[in-house]
């Protein structure tokens, strides 16, 4: 039996290398011709698998049906050198099977037997079968996988008779068959390549671990949980305390937090993460020396440098201090970031160095009909491919870069403040600024592009001088920088806040840079405070001085009526109508005399304290005169001269010195000061670490911050800075001066005439004891007296009924309007913005709270008001017809029920919003929301309003919110 044919492999074996040279009248010979066409032919195929790739290029993909499989066109590559080309899209029903008969192909057999395969072929051939009917099943359960032969052949057609033939030569031929293979067979048939790319699959992706600011822990112990997430503390509470998350949303309650206080918690913080950062990494460079030998052995001759990196790397996380806390981070984070572009790069080099020829010599892989995008032939480009040779560069590249960070990192010294731009985490790490805790080496290996380029002076970065950086790396801030999301900030670690936060401040101010800067203290005494404004002048500040101004004027009335009183007492003793010895007092002209002067004395020290037109003016004279102290005294002494007085004095009006006597004015001054103290404190405790990032959990260090957001200085109890943080949005505690107030002048008819300045004693004052009073004078008084009261009388007969109807009705809506506005106010409009704008409630107004749904709400809430307010002063007009009434009433029972559905859908918006009510962007809507709620007074509307309201209650929490819906809810309760 004759030999099978064989499928022909070209690059298999030895390739030609040598062929014969034609001179002239040569004799040729087939030997000399064929060796010519094989050197010719290999050269060929070698041009293409080692300049070009081997693999399915692109195309030839599959398309399954339930009765047909579809080959869309494409190009590849055999490891033999056969370019695959199909330019139309083929589709087959039939398929037959593929035995021993067809040419010998070895990579199809397994010793003598031949793996089961079909041939994709169409309805006209010998043996063809639709394809479910040979399959038995539909095509898309197959496990069953497309591959192409390139099936070349030689065939000898020489006729032989007897002794006689004719010598026509050998005829090589080559077709291209579909077939169809097991999904076994064909994981025998696929490629055993292992690029670079394969083994960077091995290498693991880290992630920068971030230092636990804030720790969400379980209210009453963490005994057996990790605390730090909230889905930790989600499965400890459901497995431990038997409640559900929605359970834990609903009640916060059961969660407490642990934030970092101090510069010992501080370390902690940051000294974990980058332990864990130091554990990824060592077990990372493990694998990359592991599987990677070759190549580092290649980029470092006299040996390995993994272990060394190890060694070096833990030696700088046991060094961290509080002071390098943050840039030890950074630096770790730089290594996480260079190591994931390296595993990237690495992924990226699929390119294959004298790929084997034998690997799939003549076949390639197509798919899969189950899956048609597995089971497919992978390319692998040539070294020489432009793709693979530059991600193989950037590879060694990186290798390089990582050696050169290790190496560079110090803690650095130096103390010139410097703002770079640069980008964020979003890109690569090449991309962005080069920090400042590398040495002037770290630009060379910074950024691949520049280091190939030879341009590595023009990298932005601290030390761009140091490694001659061109004129935009040495002054990026002149030249436009919107193109540059963030901006880092370095050379202030170690200094003292003030000048710090004092430079960083004149360089914005001068450079027009868009970030704020804030300072927050990292300890737990407000007392070790250092940076905060001057003074935090708000309306207390504006009361406390209109206090001082109304106390002022009092102490003067009752220097000028104790004045006149004394004048007058001294011409009635003299005129002898009154006698010297009142009351028991040896001479009562001069005991007046002496509490005179003393008061005078007195007022003329506090008013001058009073008088300054600044509240640390004020404080600061107070304190060296503490006026408050002698007011008690001073008028129990004039008490005491009056009531020794009493018995030849009467006082028609009340005085000057007794309004001073019953007034607590004097005391709000005191109880202002500490309402002060205490808003003082409140703000200071603001800027404690621990508070601040409860209030502000967005903090993240990127040792600088993000264009429109706010850098935050961390010092310690020294003063000193110790670190910094980044706010995604601009946040400062402003600093304004203290203004200086007016001085307050009351109106000229401020009280009736007599009373600011006392009637003359010789008309009030009065002989006692009946027989000093002049009848004459005493019978017009009664007279006088008893025709007032018949006319008040009168008057009051007429009007008593009317003004009582009127006034129960004004003082019931005056109260309910006062007391739950007021509520409204205190409960949800704390801000000195907000209190501006509770000033200017009613009518229309612009509401722009920065959420637009809520201020269209809120205008629509404004809207119905008013109609509602309008319906109701129409209705009080009396020159409307009963129809014209009955329509009115009609109407505002309308107008009230929608009035109350759109305070109810509003209420229900800042809920679900979790809009921030103490804030004075939402000052306005608050004023609405009470204002509509007081004037829905039908009994219907109410009712549905308030069972809203209380829905709204219970859903709000304990936020803001909470209080402005229950303060909602009381205006109701009291409307009744």
């Amino acid at each position: 039996m004759a030999d099978p044919i064989q499928v022909l492999q070209l690059l298999g074996g030895s390739p030609v290398s040598a062929y014969t040279v034609f001179e002239a009248d040569q004799v040729l010979t087939h030997g000399q011709l064929n060796e010519l066409s094989l050197y010719l032919n290999q050269q060929q195929r070698l041009t293409r698998t080692q300049l070009v790739g081997v693999g399915l290029i692109s195309g030839m993909e599959l398309s399954v049906g339930n009765d047909a499989i579809g080959v869309s066109p494409g190009v590849g590559i055999t490891t033999d050198g056969d370019l695959v080309v199909q330019p139309t899209a083929l589709a087959w029903r039939h398929a037959k099977p593929y035995d021993t008969l067809q040419p010998h192909y070895p990579p199809f057999f397994s010793g003598e037997a031949l793996m089961p395969l079909l041939e994709l072929t169409d309805a006209s051939a010998d043996g063809a079968q639709p394809l479910p009917t040979l399959l038995d099943a539909p095509l898309t359960s197959q496990d069953r996988v497309v591959l192409a032969l390139v099936e070349t052949t030689e065939h000898d057609p020489d006729l032989c008779v007897g002794e006689g033939c004719d010598n026509l030569g050998r005829r090589a031929t080559t077709r291209l068959r579909w077939l169809l293979a097991t999904a076994a067979d064909a994981q025998r048939l696929q490629a055993s390549f292992e690029p670079v790319s394969e083994r960077a699959r091995l290498l693991p992706d880290l992630m920068a671990t971030r230092p636990q600011l804030i720790q969400v822990l379980p209210m009453g112990g963490t005994g057996n949980t990790t605390p730090g997430t909230v889905p930790v503390v989600t499965s400890f509470v459901k497995a431990n305390l038997n409640v559900g998350v929605a359970s834990l949303v609903a009640n916060p309650r059961l969660l407490r937090f642990q934030t970092v206080a101090d510069t010992t918690s501080f370390l902690t913080a940051y000294r974990s993460a980058c332990d864990a950062m130091v554990g990824d990494l060592a077990g990372a460079f493990a694998l990359l020396a592991q599987h990677f030998q070759p190549e580092l052995q290649a980029l470092f001759p006299s040996g390995s440098p993994v272990d060394g990196w190890v060694q070096i790397i833990k030696g700088h996380a046991s060094a961290m201090t509080v002071a390098s806390a943050q840039l030890t981070y950074g630096f770790f984070k730089d290594l996480v970031d260079t190591w994931n572009d390296l595993v990237n790069a690495l992924l990226d080099t699929t390119a294959i160095l004298l790929p084997d020829a034998n690997a799939f010599p003549k076949h390639l892989l197509l798919g899969s009909l189950r899956e048609p995008m597995a089971w497919r032939t992978a390319f692998f480009p040539s070294v020489a491919d432009t793709g693979a040779r530059e991600a193989a560069a950037r590879a060694g590249f990186l290798v390089r870069k990582l050696d050169t960070l290790i190496h560079q990192f110090a803690v650095p010294s130096d103390t010139t403040v410097r703002v770079t731009p640069s980008m964020g985490e979003g890109v690569s790490l090449e991309d962005r600024a080069v920090p400042w805790y590398y040495g002037a080496d770290m630009a060379r290996a910074w950024q691949f592009r520049a280091s190939r380029r030879h341009q590595t002076d023009t990298l932005l970065g601290y030390r761009a001088a140091q490694y001659g950086g061109n004129a935009r790396a040495l002054n990026p801030l002149q030249g436009a920088i919107a193109g540059y999301e963030m901006f880092r900030v370095e050379g202030h670690l170690g200094r003292d806040v003030a000048s710090v936060r004092g430079e960083l401040q004149a360089l914005i101010a001068s450079k027009h840079l868009p970030f704020k800067v804030h300072a927050v203290l990292a300890h737990t005494r407000r007392e070790l405070i250092r940076i905060k404004p001057p003074i935090r002048f708000t309306d207390l500040h504006r009361l406390h001085h209109l206090v001082r101004q109304d106390v002022a004027l009092r102490l003067d009335e009752g220097e000028t009526f104790t004045d006149t009183f004394a004048g007058s007492l001294k011409t009635a003793i003299a005129a002898k109508t009154i006698p010297d010895q009142l009351g028991g007092m040896v001479s009562a002209s001069k005991t007046v005399e002496v509490a005179q002067a003393s008061f005078k004395s007195f007022s003329a020290e506090a008013r001058t304290t009073l008088a300054a037109t600044r509240y640390t003016a004020y404080q600061s004279k107070v304190s060296a005169t503490p006026w408050t102290t002698r007011l008690a005294p001073q008028l129990a002494t004039l008490g005491d001269v009056r009531a020794q007085v009493g018995d030849a004095a009467r006082n028609d009006l009340v005085t000057p010195l007794d309004s001073l006597v019953q007034t607590t004015h004097p005391a709000w001054l005191d109880w202002l000061d500490q309402l002060i103290v205490h808003r003082e404190e409140q703000a200071d405790d603001k800027l404690l670490l621990l508070n601040f990032l409860q209030a502000h959990p967005q903090l993240d260090h990127l040792g600088g911050t993000w264009r429109g957001g706010t850098l935050v200085l961390l010092y310690d109890d020294q003063g000193l800075v110790i670190g910094d943080f980044a706010l995604p949005y601009p946040f400062e505690e402003a600093e304004e001066d203290e203004p200086e107030l007016p001085v307050l002048k009351p109106p000229i008819q401020l009280r009736p005439i007599g009373t600011l300045h006392p009637v003359a004693i010789d008309k009030p004052i009065r002989l006692g004891l009946g027989e000093l009073i002049d009848a004459n004078v005493a019978g017009k008084v009664a007279n006088l007296n008893k025709g007032i009261d018949e006319r008040f009388a009168a008057a009051d007969s007429a009007f008593a009924s009317k003004f009582d109807k009127l006034n129960v009705d004004f003082v019931k809506q005056i109260d309910l309007s006062t007391s739950t506005l007021k509520t409204v106010l205190q409960g949800t409009l704390s801000s000195k913005g907000g209190l501006a704008e509770a000033a200017g409630l009613g009518g229309s107004r612009l509401v722009a709270t920065g959420d637009a749904l809520l201020d269209e709400l809120a205008k629509d809430v404004d809207y119905k008001r008013q109609r509602v307010q309008n319906l109701v002063e129409l209705g009080s007009r009396g020159d409307l017809s009963d129809d014209q009434r009955s329509l009115v009433k009609s109407q505002l029972t309308t107008a009230q029920s929608d009035l109350a559905v759109a305070v109810g859908a509003t209420a229900e918006h800042v809920v679900a919003a979790k809009t921030d009510t103490t804030s004075a962007a939402a000052a306005s809507v608050a004023g609405i929301l009470a204002q509509g709620t007081i004037l829905v007074t039908d009994k219907t509307a109410s009712t549905a309003l308030g069972s809203k309201l209380g829905a709204l209650e219970v859903a709000a929490g304990t936020g803001s919110q909470k209080t402005l819906i229950g303060s909602l809810k009381n205006i109701g309760l009291a409307r009744g």
